[in-house]
């Protein structure tokens, strides 16, 4: 082949051929959209991509094919950029495949216009993520185990000085038995570091991805004053709190509320090394249809928590709530990532706004409640309770011993059984001699035996009038967060006080 010969030129076709040709060959999903978001074109490699012909996909909107987790932060985008004018989206998300299953892709989308400056439609195309998805998610699995140790030491630490309070508190107790006043003092002092134990389990529960919110009607304001005092105790940061007089009450878990807002505000502190203030603001949020946040329609407060520190560089801000993400040379970077676990749990949401050297804002909503919370029982303040027969189920021998001792406090007959088979047997004995059981409380779980669920379920067969309350340290579980869809009419999370108890009693008989 001479030389003149390869310099002539071929004829490739016209534009249109030379498009249509690129268009199939590529190997990267592309799709073209109308003005109403349609598809009206996909080449082959969106077909493999998603597993849907060409004709299936020309009867859908591409919106159709988002995942729902995904659709309102990407509608919020797309609006922003028609908007700002840039005309052109990039961001991950989820889409739909054919077989039901999400997969992630990197979808990177062009509006056009008409002549008249209408939006004419939109060419999008999509590149699949699932193997660098899983790339991360083995990066993630290491991260996790190199932090376990981190997270053991620091929990193992706290538990150490809690358990020291609480053993050195009984011991001089015990010794000082002849003196009422001082045996008061040791075991109030017991007490609260008990309560310091309960609440890193809490935490436990929450980072095992555990930790379903009991959520109950409370007061957010309270709850933030509380917090702030503990959380900026000895600190030279101060805060102020404005709310309105009207606020509503919150539908929320307090003590994991509580730890998210401990989160922040230590993240707060930590950011003004100089000092400062921060300021906390409630107000009521009534959300519409419609509304470009991540939310259902109804009632919530929110809650924002601004400083004036450092801020959050930008190429940071995207990742403040992945876990194991941190810019602190001590820390697991769990905090946020926890807190954003339990905001989104309670139907929630969380946002964060933050300029270099100027400060950050959270901006927290919580869903309201329409009842006001139930009046606090003042400590050792119990009105005399109607003596009724309760059973116990519980495979610890001290655990059984110590309710029981607490029910006959509370003037109340205690009868315990170790496990379900057990209390079912009790139950059918108690109502065949005339002297039946006004209530039960179940242990969720029984090792190797069986547990609260599944003797609810056989002693409402046998007895319909039966009330059983459920009792368990797993917080994971729905059964303490929905447990009238079990059959249960209560439920108390242990470990729980006198008091405690006793608000359980008063409301179920």
């Amino acid at each position: 082949m001479t030389r003149d010969h390869l310099s002539q030129p071929t004829n490739l076709g016209s534009d249109v051929d030379r498009y249509q040709a690129l268009f199939r060959l590529v190997q990267a999903g592309i799709a073209v959209m109308n003005n109403r978001g349609y598809i009206q074109d996909a080449n082959p490699a969106f077909e493999r991509l998603l597993g849907y012909s060409r004709e299936e996909l020309t009867e859908v909107r591409l919106d159709d094919l988002v995942s729902k987790q995904d659709r309102s932060r990407i509608a919020t985008l797309a609006t922003s950029a028609i908007q700002s004018g840039t005309h052109h989206l990039d961001a991950e998300m989820r889409l739909r495949t054919r077989n039901g299953e999400e997969i992630w892709v990197h979808l990177s989308t062009t509006f056009l216009r008409d002549e008249r400056g209408l939006i004419a439609g939109g060419i999008t195309i999509a590149q699949d993520l699932e193997e660098r998805k899983l790339v991360q998610a083995e990066l993630l699995r290491v991260e996790k185990l190199e932090s376990l140790a981190l997270l053991a030491g620091g929990i193992a630490h706290d538990f150490n000085n809690t358990l020291t309070a609480l053993m050195g508190s009984v011991s001089l107790a015990q010794m000082e038995s002849h003196d009422s006043a001082l045996v008061e003092q040791r075991l109030d002092l017991a007490l609260r570091a008990a309560n310091q134990a309960r609440a890193l389990t809490e935490q436990l529960l929450t980072f095992a991805k555990g930790g379903m919110p009991i959520r109950a009607s409370a007061c957010i304001v309270d709850l933030l004053h509380e917090t702030a005092a503990l959380s900026l105790q000895g600190s030279n940061v101060g805060y102020t709190l404005e709310a309105p007089d009207s606020v509503w009450f919150g539908d929320f878990d307090r003590g994991q509320v509580n730890q998210v807002f401990t989160n922040i505000l230590i993240n707060a502190d930590q950011s003004m090394p100089d000092g400062g203030m921060i300021r906390i603001s409630v107000d009521n949020c009534d959300l519409s249809e419609g509304t470009t946040l991540p939310l259902e329609a109804g009632r919530y407060l929110r809650v924002a928590v601004t400083d004036t520190g450092r801020g959050i560089p930008k190429k940071h801000l995207s990742r403040i709530f992945d876990p194991f993400f941190t810019t602190k040379n001590l820390g697991s970077g769990l905090g946020l990532a926890t807190s954003f676990s339990v905001i989104h749990r309670h139907g929630g949401h969380i946002q964060v706004k933050s300029v270099v050297e100027e400060g950050t804002t959270f901006t927290v909503y919580l869903p309201a409640s329409a009842e006001a919370p139930p009046v606090e029982v003042p400590r050792n303040l119990f009105e005399t309770l109607e003596r009724h027969r309760i059973l116990v189920m519980d495979d610890e021998e001290f655990v059984r011993e110590i309710i029981a001792r607490m029910l006959e406090k509370l003037g109340q007959e205690a009868v315990t059984t170790e496990n379900g088979a057990q209390a079912l047997s009790a139950w059918k004995e108690a109502k065949e001699s005339s002297q039946p059981f006004d209530l039960a409380i179940m242990d969720l779980t029984i090792p190797g035996a069986m547990g609260g669920v599944e003797a609810i379920h056989e002693l409402l067969a046998m007895d319909p009038s039966a009330r059983a309350v459920v009792s368990s340290g797993y917080s994971s579980s729905p059964v303490l967060s929905q447990f009238e869809e079990y059959g249960f009419v209560g439920r108390v999370s242990k470990p729980y006080s006198l008091k405690e108890l006793y608000a359980v009693l008063k409301s179920v008989l």
